[in-house]
């Protein structure tokens, strides 16, 4: 009877450990999440390629040096930005300091050249 009871225990404690170790796993990846998002970072192909400073005023451009895949990334910073406003994520997204790479591509993307500086509402 003890080793039954023996063998319940170590499968219960190994049962335990193994939620733990899924909890853990889930809330480190939840708060991997929440963070990525709180400090608007956009990643392209594993490096950064745009900042976003805290209030959505200032864009940061971080654009490769060889120039096919630097308007390629460029690009896509700018549409991955439009798409906040388009798919309702954002009513509208206005940024007063641009780095001048990435302007003509905001521009294509939809966005509007203001005296305060680029801005895009939703439709």
């Amino acid at each position: 009877m003890k080793v039954l009871v023996a063998n319940i225990e170590d499968v219960m404690r190994e049962a335990a450990a193994r939620w733990t170790l899924i909890a853990y796993f889930l809330l480190s990846t939840i708060f991997i999440i929440i963070f990525a998002s709180a400090i608007n970072l956009d990643i392209v192909n594993g490096a950064l390629a745009c900042y976003v400073t805290r209030g959505e005023k200032e864009l940061r451009v971080f654009l490769p040096d060889d120039e096919p895949s630097r308007s390629i990334v460029a690009k896509e910073v700018a549409r991955a930005l439009a798409s906040l406003v388009e798919t309702g994520l954002r009513r509208a997204l206005l940024f007063t300091e641009v780095d001048d790479e990435i302007a003509p591509f905001l521009v294509e993307a939809g966005f509007r050249r203001t005296s305060t500086g680029y801005q895009m509402r939703h439709a």
